[in-house]
């Protein structure tokens, strides 16, 4: 399982980021709760749930329900935490924990290169009148 560390400075840029953005581009946790199966759910802003098997979470394996059930919203609604455990875990995380490293990267990859550009076009359009997208590698004639 993955563990990330975040600098003081980069926790600052971060919380300044989330105060700043727009009020539609915000997610936040709306509620969570463990049921009796040990499952967590997340409720977020947006009509969104997550939920996963708690053992999923680091450090919470064999935690006790009652301990489970005592998961409390962090600030903003930006995390979810058990204070007993010192156990903190935001969105991002919850996402990771539930599809995964290397497919959250391939989502990114592939929404970054979805986008359009005016200087995107103008190089579509420039290729294409060269006959098309340049070879990698140019066979020899």
């Amino acid at each position: 399982m993955a563990t990330w560390k975040m600098s003081d400075e980069e926790l600052r840029q971060f919380t300044r980021r989330a105060r700043t953005a727009s009020p539609a581009a915000r997610v936040a946790i709306r509620s969570a709760h463990v049921d009796e199966y040990r499952v967590l759910h997340v409720s977020l802003t947006g009509q969104g749930t997550l939920s996963l098997p708690a053992r999923r979470i680091p450090g919470m394996r064999g935690a006790a329900l009652d301990e489970l059930r005592s998961v409390e919203i962090g600030p903003r609604g930006l995390w979810i935490e058990w204070p007993s455990r010192n156990i903190d875990i935001g969105i991002v995380g919850l996402i990771t924990l539930l599809v995964g490293e290397d497919s959250l990267r391939r989502i990114g990859a592939s929404l970054a290169g979805s986008r359009t550009s005016p200087a995107k076009a103008e190089a579509a359009r420039r290729n294409g009148l060269k006959g098309g997208r340049p070879r990698a590698h140019p066979s020899a004639v």
